[in-house]
């Protein structure tokens, strides 16, 4: 495949392919076929670490921490805003 020419990644095996393949032409792997495996991707938060491994009830106390903290940051910007 020519180096300007547009094309798609294979996820099996990470050769390019033009955009007209349906199948990778290096291992054979369909169009997005090694989507679906593998781990979750992560979501990094700078104190938090990867939310995605964190237990369920560890992901909810931070979702209603979050929404405390906005909720605060709101109240008192409009509080100043009201003066």
């Amino acid at each position: 495949m020519v180096a300007d020419a547009p094309g798609w990644p294979c996820l099996v095996c990470g050769v390019e392919n033009a955009l007209e393949a349906t199948f990778c032409t290096t291992c054979g792997a369909a169009f997005l076929e090694g989507l679906g495996k593998g781990s979750a991707p992560a979501l990094r938060l700078p104190v938090v670490g990867d939310i995605v491994s964190l237990p369920r009830s560890a992901r909810a106390a931070l979702a209603i921490a979050s929404v405390l903290v906005a909720t605060l940051l709101l109240f008192g910007w409009f509080s100043l805003l009201a003066k």
